[in-house]
This record gives structure tokens, C-alpha cells and sequence, in this order.
């Protein structure tokens, strides 16, 4: 029988369709949120020193996305995967269109580390050589420079994690793959939830800090506190509140 380049079924083009779409609604959704992002992460710098903060940020995300290539790129070189339950011809082919699945996220997931890496590293090249007022109008002018690396580290993460999805689907069979696509879902959800809760960090509201002007005794009683604390025991609450005394005196315990 002749062998083809482009497949003769209809499976791998779902596939690939499926895939596509998925990749193109996130990046408009991302798209959408790098330059809030960039806007929530230098709402609180000192702007003398956003220059050295943006560069750590570019950093260390250049270093977490090219970690990421690195075994990306690995799982694409990976032996073809091999069903370890009973299957029949049938269930051998759609196997095959798994293995086809799997190298395709992992190749999207591959494609974000390498955005995030070089959209770091060029932002690096380029605000190195500014003075600290002028990497202020960098940010202006490219608002979203923090942003984009920061989107395609979360998106890669995404892309990977579905990749192991259907590995886990190919080589243990369907309940394991549900157990890992729940996983991904609540993992991608909860990351979300994550940075967007600290999103809406701020030293600047002066009501929410008023307790660490109190007495060491009153600020371990004040509701907003014990609210940013949350319910823990008495050890922990002391620890935090002698760092609450030192954002009002400078000194730990506001001694």
C-alpha cells in the first residue's frame, strides 16, 4: 500500500482543527491581559528602580521558560506511544492519532516557552542600555513587555500539561487520562485565581495597614489582620504581627 503524506481519515484533521482553535481563543484571551498585567506588576514599583525590576522579571521568567524548552523539547522526542492495556486493531489506530495529539501540544507548548524566552531576552537587549527614565518610557511605549512573557510561561505550562493528558490516554487508558484532564482543568483554574488574587495586592490602602500603627496586643485583635492573616494558630499570628509592627516603627515587634 502506498504511504501518504497528509493523513487519508478525518481523525487527524479534527485533531489538528481542535488544537488550532484551542491556541487561538487563548491567545486572544491572553493577548487581551498582557498589558494589565504588565500595569499590575509595576503598580507598585518605585519607579527609580523599575529598571532593575523589570529586568529581574525578565530574568527570571526567560530562565523558567527555557527550562521548560528544554524538557518539552524531550517529551517531542520521545518513543511513539505504547498502549501498556489490551487493545485491539482498531483502538491501535486511534493510538496512533493520540501520539499525533500528544506531539502537536507539545510542539504549541514548545512554541510559547520560545516566544517567552526571546520576548525576554529582547526586552533585555533593548532597556539595558537606558537610564532609569527612560526605561519609564519604554514601558509607555511597549505596554506590554512585561506581560507577553509572563502570558506564554502560563499558556506553555497549559499546553504541557494537556500534552501529558494524552500520554496518559495512549498509554493507560481512559480513566487515568480523565483523572489527569480534571487535574489540568483545576490546576489551570487555580493558577488563574492565584495571580489574579495577588493581581489586587496594594501597600497603598491606608485602612487596610492601619493596624500595624496599634499596639502589639490591639493589632493581633484587629479584624483586618486577622483577616489578612486568616485562621491560624497563636505562633504564626505573633510572627506576623512583629513583622506588621516593623512596616510603622522599622523596628520587628514595633519596639
Amino acid at each position: 500500500m502506498a504511504g501518504h503524506w497528509l493523513p487519508q481519515t478525518w481523525e487527524p484533521y479534527v485533531v489538528a482543527v481542535t488544537i488550532a482553535v484551542v491556541f487561538l481563543v487563548l491567545e486572544f484571551l491572553g493577548h487581551q491581559a498582557k498589558t494589565r498585567i504588565t500595569a499590575d506588576i509595576l503598580e507598585n514599583c518605585d519607579p527609580t528602580g523599575l529598571k532593575d525590576a523589570a529586568k529581574s522579571v525578565w530574568t527570571n521568567l526567560g530562565v523558567t521558560a527555557a527550562l521548560m524548552l528544554s524538557i518539552v523539547a524531550a517529551m517531542m522526542q520521545g518513543d511513539p506511544l505504547e498502549p501498556r492495556f489490551e487493545v485491539d486493531d482498531e483502538m491501535l489506530d486511534n493510538v496512533k492519532y493520540i501520539d499525533q495529539a500528544y506531539f502537536a501540544l507539545c510542539y504549541v507548548s514548545m512554541w510559547h516557552c520560545s516566544n517567552a524566552v526571546l520576548s525576554c531576552l529582547i526586552n533585555l537587549v533593548y532597556v539595558e542600555p537606558l537610564l532609569p527614565v527612560d526605561s519609564i518610557k519604554y514601558f509607555i511605549a511597549y505596554p506590554m513587555s512585561l506581560g507577553t512573557p509572563t502570558v506564554h510561561v502560563g499558556k506553555a505550562t497549559f499546553f504541557m500539561f494537556s500534552a501529558v493528558s494524552m500520554w496518559t490516554l495512549g498509554t493507560h487508558g481512559l480513566l487515568l487520562f480523565i483523572m489527569s484532564a480534571i487535574m489540568t482543568i483545576v490546576f489551570t483554574g487555580w493558577m488563574y485565581d492565584y495571580s489574579k488574587v495577588r493581581s489586587h495586592f496594594t501597600p497603598k490602602d491606608v485602612d487596610q495597614w492601619a493596624w500595624t500603627q496599634k499596639e502589639h496586643s490591639a493589632m493581633l485583635e484587629d479584624p483586618h489582620f486577622q483577616e489578612l492573616v486568616g485562621d491560624v494558630d497563636c505562633k504564626t499570628l505573633e510572627i506576623f504581627g512583629e513583622l506588621g509592627g516593623y512596616i510603622h516603627t522599622g523596628a520587628r515587634g514595633g519596639a
